[in-house]
């Protein structure tokens, strides 16, 4: 099989707002008035639904929209061995809000579940993707792993002598889940990454000089270990990499331009990146310079974030096209495409919009990329 040329000029991060139904669902299973399967039978009957309209609308690569979850990350940590569900002290810190208070806790040596609840959800969704289209899979990145356990407990973990025995086991726990992926027919894999952001808040802070050498080591750990993670993979599996710069509530976590990172973004074994500038906090479009240069073969793909998930009003058209023409003087145009900067609902509460001005901004992102490039 043939590599998908992607990501696609019109594309998606993936999560989407849940339906009423879905929400109706969980407070049943909560409230214990439903089961497992009742409440599996309704996600699937919602998934079916959710594709069907990502097609109709003319998107190529479908999500389930993250119905199964509850958060984009922890819901998958959770599947892997080793990791546990805690209750935290506080939340997340936004910018103007607080996350629930939720975590991991590496409890174990952390290994590849083979029976991970991931998996059938991805069966599931390729069963129900219609013919031309691909079923494409989100996972957080492994980058996180590495660096969100900092935030719960002893680094590294205390079942593990050092870092670099920790970063090895989580990069092969990761490897062999993203070949059951694929064994299962997954042709598109996403990675979401939220320590990106962090690195760049730091490196752009007053934050003395000792401080920033060690984010920057840390920076070049979190290539590696993602690096590591996608080594030997199959070279028909399309993998792409979401730089979020935090989504909760419509609200935002990071800001500050790439260029500080793009060196490390360049090392990256992806196929594309799909980085968030739907507005001033992202910088300038010159960071992408060193991606197109490290790509000597010229086949990486840039998806630029220049609209926003965070609310309804929908973007100008004639203004994208003309960001489009000012990232293209230091990427190739060919080779860049369009998406929201980050997903409608990263959480299940989900962004301040509703479905109909989600899927209002679905359309549009498709509609300028036919006007563009004349296909998505």
């Amino acid at each position: 099989m043939s590599k998908i040329t992607g990501p696609y000029r019109a594309d998606q991060v993936g999560s989407l707002l849940r339906t009423q139904a879905i929400h109706d669902a969980r407070k049943k299973k909560a409230a214990g008035e439903i089961t497992d399967a009742e409440l599996k039978s309704i996600e699937d009957q919602e998934i079916l639904t959710i594709v069907k309209k990502q097609a109709e609308i003319g998107l190529k690569s479908l999500t389930d929209g993250e119905f199964r979850r509850s958060w984009y990350m922890h819901d998958f940590f959770y599947g892997l061995i080793g990791i546990e569900k805690v209750i935290t002290e506080a939340g997340c810190k936004f910018n103007a809000c607080e996350t629930r208070p939720e975590g991991i806790h590496v409890s174990g040596r952390v290994a590849y579940n083979p029976d991970h609840p991931f998996f059938s959800h991805f069966d599931y969704l390729k069963s129900v993707v219609p013919e031309g289209c691909v079923a494409k899979m989100t996972i957080p990145s492994c980058a996180i792993l590495l660096d969100q356990y900092v935030l719960y407990g002893t680094y590294p973990p205390v079942k593990y002598s050092n870092e670099e025995e920790y970063l090895l086991e989580v990069a092969q726990t990761y490897n062999q889940t993203i070949k059951e992926f694929y064994r299962r027919g997954c042709r598109y894999l996403q990675l979401d990454d939220t320590t990106w952001g962090g690195i760049i808040t730091v490196l752009l802070s007053p934050a003395p000089d000792a401080v920033k050498e060690a984010v920057r080591e840390k920076a070049q750990r979190l290539v590696r270990v993602t690096n590591l993670a996608l080594e030997g993979i199959p070279d028909d599996l399309l993998i792409s990499l979401h730089i979020c710069r935090g989504n909760y509530k419509s609200d935002f976590l990071f800001s500050g331009a790439y260029n500080c990172v793009s060196e490390y973004l360049a090392q990256l074994n992806v196929d594309g990146y799909f980085l968030e500038y739907d507005n001033e906090r992202a910088g300038g479009f010159d960071a992408l310079e060193a991606i197109a240069k490290a790509d000597t073969a010229g086949k990486k793909r840039v998806v630029l974030g220049v609209f926003t998930s965070k609310e309804a009003k929908l973007e100008n058209e004639d203004e994208i096209k003309a960001r489009i023409d000012e990232a293209a003087k230091y990427f190739p145009k060919e080779r860049l495409c369009l998406s929201a900067q980050c997903g409608f609902a990263s959480t299940e509460e989900g962004n301040c919009l509703t479905e109909e001005e989600q899927f209002a901004k679905l359309s549009l992102i498709v509609k300028v990329a036919k006007d563009v490039w004349g296909s998505i």
